[in-house]
């Protein structure tokens, strides 16, 4: 598995807000040592980052595919992550 993400953000009137632009790229291969990039994924997308004290980060994205591969669809899509970090 690769995966790489930019993202800009700003901040908003709200002290705990932020708004997001962002584009992500990854892939996921079948062997350990198969690095190509064939079958890629990429999208672009806004989002909102909030901090809010006592509960953490909060991330709230919304993403248009502009590669997908055959496994997914065309459609854009909804993501909420919570917490410090991402799993894979």
């Amino acid at each position: 598995m690769m995966h790489a993400t930019v993202e800009y953000s700003v901040p908003t009137p709200f002290d705990m807000a932020r708004i997001a632009t962002f584009y992500d790229i990854g892939v996921v291969n079948k062997d350990a040592y198969d690095f190509s990039f064939n079958g890629y994924n990429d999208d672009v997308g806004i989002g909102v980052r909030l901090e809010i004290p006592f509960l953490g980060p909060i991330r709230l994205d919304y993403a248009i595919p502009l590669t997908t591969d055959a496994y997914n669809d065309g459609g854009g899509q909804f993501q909420v992550n919570m917490g410090y970090t991402t799993s894979f």
